[in-house]
């Protein structure tokens, strides 16, 4: 009688000279990856014009904190030219941002958003020296 089957013999096992973990290690410092941590506080606004049209409504504002293609934003502070925010944001991004923009804007309800100001604060070379800001920014281009 015939046989249908071959016998088959196990290859013989290789055994790597690292393991996974090193290797992963490996490429990881390889690879050289360096992330930016923006770390700010959006305080306050003053003297912000009034948008709104009827005389007992004032401005809504809010500010936009743009960096590179990342987005955030305060919340909404209704009919006051005064606004106090105090929020907290944090940005991570993977190349050395030269500026980041803050946009204050009023809210609208019923149309578009009005542009109050914004103003653009240059990094320089803080990310290299780890000196910290902590000042006023003046809005500019005040509609």
């Amino acid at each position: 009688m015939s046989t249908l089957f071959n016998r088959v013999s196990r290859p013989t096992p290789v055994v790597p000279d690292t393991t996974l973990d090193q290797e992963l290690g490996k490429a990881a410092d390889d690879a050289n990856l360096t992330l930016y941590f923006v770390n700010l506080v959006v305080v306050s606004a003053s003297d912000l014009i009034n948008t709104d049209m009827a005389f007992v409504d004032k401005s809504d504002p809010y500010c936009e904190v743009h960096l590179g293609d990342l987005r955030q934003k305060t919340e909404t502070i209704d009919n006051d030219l005064n606004p106090v925010w105090n929020e907290k944001m944090n940005f991570f991004v993977a190349d050395e941002p030269d500026k980041i923009t803050f946009k204050v804007m009023d809210k609208n309800d019923k149309q578009k958003d009005d542009y109050l100001g914004e103003v653009e604060f240059q990094f320089g070379d803080m990310f290299e020296t780890g000196v910290k800001y902590e000042g006023k920014l003046k809005l500019r281009n005040v509609k």
